[in-house]
């Protein structure tokens, strides 16, 4: 990591191996479905197992080669970019899927100024990048590239410099169909739609957009933040304003910190994510959230979801403490995820057959002048695994850092 005058750069690469041992896969529903795929809907490139070997594995990693001139940068990159104020799943962007390679353009927070009044803050970062198939997913080369053009704004009021606002969309497409009026997508799609003689409209593209509010108050050690997402392009605006729960998607959270004593705090937290249908695809086309049917590989990278790890139909709740003294960190965390509640909702249908899965995570963690020292451990339950039978999971971890 370095940097000259105006250019900065950061070489951090990952090699990698991976047992990859065998363990129980969701049931081939299709055999138009490579096993090592998801199984519950053909529209996305969702890997569950890398295949039945062992492997070595390359990637850049958080790469980056930046140049700044004021308030202005772009940068070449494969690092990891996560949007909003969510703690466990970011809807629109994530790190739950490796860096794409991306090129980035940012105007860093500036003030908006009218008559010498001040209006507050705003932040822009404008994204092109490549998303790339898995070799699980299909046997047409034609498709493996998806473009990626995404726009992220971010505001904060003068008036009430703790709280922010952000506007986050993004568009994707496959290659094989990309021109150059493409580069603006995210602002404006230029595309007739027309593809072999048929006319596909806007699913050329497929689209997710979000709003997000984050209110923090230091003062008081309170946070509480929302976001709310849209799935795949809505129809006219009408249709928006009198279904906005249609390929809706949300996350609810909030974090409070309690000062117990000097240097001593606990931090409460809090997070629900909902990303099922709602009950308007019974009428209305609406794909799983992440998939698409043009773009089949759906809003992936390399087999990973871009966007919240809970995948299509997920929901999910996290509940939790941390307590901080003296260098060193307990905490404590309750989970509930729920799985694939699209294809439950269509297929099965049963009150005692959900996929649901619970877990209570303990871990500790102590800082030293020269290392970091950690353990954790999580037992999990989970009810009806890919609708079959109930599973146990005891998981256990050690760790020691070197400080350099």
């Amino acid at each position: 990591q370095g940097k000259k005058g105006i250019l900065s750069y950061t070489f951090l690469p990952a090699i990698y191996y991976s047992q990859n041992s065998q363990f129980q896969l969701a049931p081939q529903i299709s055999l138009a479905i490579d096993k090592y795929n998801y199984q519950f809907t053909n529209q996305i490139d969702w890997v569950q197992q890398y295949g039945p070997d062992s492997f070595v594995a390359y990637h850049l990693g958080q790469s980056e080669l930046r140049v700044d001139v004021g308030k202005l940068s772009a940068s070449m990159s494969t690092q990891n970019y996560s949007v909003g104020p969510s703690v466990f799943n970011p809807i629109i962007m994530s790190r739950q899927a490796g860096g794409f390679p991306h090129f980035r353009l940012s105007l860093k927070p500036i003030d908006i100024n009218i008559k010498k009044i001040n209006l507050g803050k705003v932040e822009v970062n404008y994204l092109m990048g490549l998303l790339r198939e898995s070799k699980y997913y299909d046997n047409n080369s034609k498709n493996n590239n998806r473009y990626f053009n995404g726009l992220f704004i971010a505001y904060s009021p003068s008036f009430l410099p703790e709280l922010t606002f952000s506007f986050n969309k993004v568009l994707y497409k496959q290659t094989q169909f990309f021109n150059s009026e493409d580069l603006i997508s995210v602002l404006y799609i230029i595309d007739d739609g027309i593809r072999h003689g048929v006319k596909l409209g806007n699913d050329t593209f497929d689209q997710l957009a979000s709003l997000t509010m984050e209110w923090n108050l230091p003062e008081s050690g309170f946070r509480t933040y929302v976001e709310f997402a849209k799935n795949d392009f809505s129809g006219p605006f009408l249709w928006t304003l009198l279904e906005p729960e249609h390929s809706r998607a949300y996350t609810i959270g909030f974090e409070k910190k309690i000062l117990l004593q000097k240097r001593r705090y606990i931090t409460l937290f809090y997070e629900h994510t909902n990303l099922s249908k709602n009950s308007t695809f019974l009428y209305r086309a609406e794909p799983p959230y992440y998939a698409h049917g043009v773009n089949r590989q759906g809003y992936t990278h390399n087999g990973q979801i871009v966007g919240s790890g809970l995948g299509p139909g997920g929901n999910s709740d996290h509940l939790g403490f941390t307590m901080n003294w003296a260098q060193k960190s307990l905490g404590f965390l309750v989970q509930r995820i729920e799985s694939d509640k699209d294809y439950f909702i269509k297929n099965i249908q049963n009150i005692v057959d959900h996929d649901q899965e619970y877990s209570v995570s303990l871990f500790l963690q102590k800082e030293s002048a020269n290392f970091i020292y950690g353990l954790e451990g999580t037992l999990s339950k989970n009810y009806n695994r890919y609708f079959l039978s109930d599973k146990n999971n005891l998981f256990m971890a050690a760790s020691l850092r070197l400080k350099l």
